[in-house]
């Protein structure tokens, strides 16, 4: 039997919400204008500084921007996110966005310099960002209390084997997934003169399996 193949797009109209109860609120922009607003005003109505150096510098930097639906847009001349125009925010939306991206629902706990473009991915912009994603970010208990700790800078000393099996270098992999005869452990050495590597499997390391070996 063939199958037949339905061209008809089913279309349902819902007159109630699916949803019953509101949902919990995830992010909510302040509105205000903030650093914004003399180049809303002069996108808007061509308002400039009195001062003329300062006027000149505005016509500058708001070649930049685009205002649609009285929302202020950065144009985007990278091509390495996908976002053509980056929604400018205020000094308050700045704090909750990268809240969001950094350590919400979603986030984590990614470095400065990631959460930068993670901030640009999701299609934002605002003045000083890189140097303020990386002040929330030290600003962050969890990274604080959790991230990787640095060791010191320290002088690097050569290793010198001027001939064959002077010196060995030494070292027990595992625990493996068990094999045959019990066999979990790799216990491997190696020649630093000629890179050359001995290897035998263990069930248990001791001492005296490993004189034995030598």
């Amino acid at each position: 039997m063939e199958f037949q193949f339905r061209w008809e797009i089913p279309i349902e109209h819902f007159t109630n919400p699916n949803i019953q109860q509101p949902a919990g609120e995830v992010l909510r922009l302040d509105t205000s204008a903030g650093w914004r607003s003399l180049i809303i005003s002069y996108l808007k109505d061509g308002t400039l500084p009195d001062d003329r150096a300062d006027a000149r510098k505005l016509q500058h930097i708001a070649t930049r921007y685009i205002i649609f639906r009285d929302i202020l847009y950065q144009k985007s001349y990278s091509n390495l996110h996908p976002n053509p125009y980056l929604r400018c925010l205020g000094p308050e939306e700045t704090w909750k966005v990268m809240q969001e991206i950094h350590d919400g629902d979603c986030g984590n706990h990614v470095g400065g310099r990631s959460l930068n473009h993670k901030v640009i991915n999701q299609g934002y912009y605002w003045p000083k960002m890189f140097d303020d994603t990386k002040d929330y970010v030290r600003k962050c208990p969890q990274c604080q209390m959790f991230a990787l700790a640095s060791n010191p800078a320290k002088h690097l000393h050569t290793l010198c084997s001027p001939w064959l099996f002077m010196q060995w270098g030494q070292d027990v992999v595992g625990s493996l997934p068990r094999a045959q005869s019990h066999l979990r452990f790799l216990l491997a050495t190696t020649d630093y003169f000629t890179k050359w590597i001995e290897a035998i499997p263990l069930s248990e390391v001791s001492g005296q399996q490993i004189v034995k070996f030598f």
